[in-house]
């Protein structure tokens, strides 16, 4: 499997940074850098963002993780280690 570099749709960017963690900006209170500090999205099968995932798999963008009771028997997905990157801090990118 390769890393297909396209144009992503919007919908694709929006669950690669839901992935991560980073569709929200963090509450003041937290301390916390607008940095990735996760990597899972649970679609089941029956739900609209699991084409979207599948598609991002399919371009080496996430990976596919089969059902997991933790995430109540439905597919969950991860980001790669080059996404990853991409969304990285600064000093996250030179480690």
């Amino acid at each position: 499997m390769s890393l297909t570099i396209n144009p992503l749709t919007v919908r694709e960017a929006e669950v690669l940074r839901h992935t991560l963690g980073l569709n929200h900006r963090p509450a003041p209170y937290l301390n916390r850098r607008s940095s990735p500090y996760r990597n899972h999205f649970v679609a089941d099968e029956s739900s609209a963002d699991h084409p979207v995932c599948m598609t991002l798999v399919e371009r080496g963008l996430m990976q596919l993780h089969r059902c997991s009771p933790l995430m109540g028997g439905a597919h969950w997905f991860s980001v790669t280690a080059q996404v990853s990157r991409l969304f990285a801090g600064p000093d996250e990118c030179w480690t």
